[in-house]
């Protein structure tokens, strides 16, 4: 299977390119490619060497993490981080970048034998990162965190029963590197109905699970590109934005203290009053 994508590469670079001179492995960095006609299906490109896919059906909840090795500014592979099974080699795409605008991309999927289908030209949408978001009234930089990490990402002391039903998850996120508040890792995973989310605030540096969390869904009312859930790595602002636990629908910011979610203000969203029922013009 290795030879075989080094053949997919070597033979990619005779692929011919109108698109060479620019480089979109810089371009296309924090970029979201929704496909034309969906709410969310498509890829996210998290760095330059890392991208996520969405179905439809999940939402914002990423079906798969690949690795990506850009071949030219305009092709790149995506090598899938983990497995259907283990015996089944991980998963391949070839992309060719055809044309782009502003707002566009056009991509050309190439065959790679997994899974079987044609060479296949595909248009997406380009979203930049939290395009949609509304305007949050609290600033990331003013809540500046000064806890360190260690390096080495702690394993997850699971304790609850709640926590137990979720352990594979747990574990997962537990493992990659922190994304909150200087230690701490943001689990989430899907919980059901599509935008609908789980999440829980794990200690990078002890692996405490702490009991903080909740369920956060996207109301009909929002975008499908907005955020729903709002962190920066060093920083303790943690913003929920959407429809909490079910009740109600808002923009709700905490400041992370003494391993806690202080709340600290609740706002009305601004497409609260939108009608569901109705197409927007």
């Amino acid at each position: 299977m290795v030879k075989f994508i080094y053949f997919l590469t070597l033979l990619a670079l005779l692929i011919p390119s109108a698109a060479i001179s620019t480089d979109y492995s810089v371009q296309l960095q924090n970029k979201r490619l929704v496909m034309k006609g969906a709410n969310s299906a498509g890829i996210e490109f998290k760095s330059k060497n890392n991208l996520v896919s969405y179905a439809e059906l999940t939402g914002d909840i990423p079906v798969v993490e690949a690795l990506v090795k850009w071949v030219r500014n305009d092709l790149f592979l995506a090598v899938e981080k983990g497995r259907v099974s283990e015996n089944c080699p991980p998963r391949t795409w070839l992309y060719e970048i055809i044309s782009s605008s502003d707002k566009t991309i056009k991509l050309k999927e190439y065959w790679t034998g997994w899974p079987e289908s044609k060479d296949e030209i595909i248009e997406y949408n380009i979203n930049g990162s939290a395009i949609a978001n509304p305007t949050f009234e609290y600033r990331f930089q003013d809540f500046p965190t000064k806890e360190k990490y260690k390096s080495t990402p702690a394993k997850p002391i699971i304790k609850t029963q709640s926590d137990r039903l979720f352990r594979t998850r747990l574990r997962e996120a537990a493992a990659e590197q922190p994304d909150f508040a200087g230690h701490f890792k943001v689990a989430t995973w899907g919980c059901g109905s599509d935008g609908c989310t789980s999440f829980r605030i794990i200690d990078s540096n002890t692996g405490e699970v702490l009991p903080v969390g909740g369920t956060v869904s996207r109301s009909c009312r929002q975008n499908y590109d907005e955020d729903i859930l709002v962190y920066q790595p060093n920083s303790r602002l943690f913003i929920i934005n959407g429809n909490l636990d079910d009740e109600r629908l808002g923009v709700f910011y905490y400041e992370f203290k003494n391993k806690k979610l202080i709340l600290l203000k609740e706002t009305q969203h601004p497409r609260k009053n939108v009608n569901c029922s109705q197409p927007e013009s």
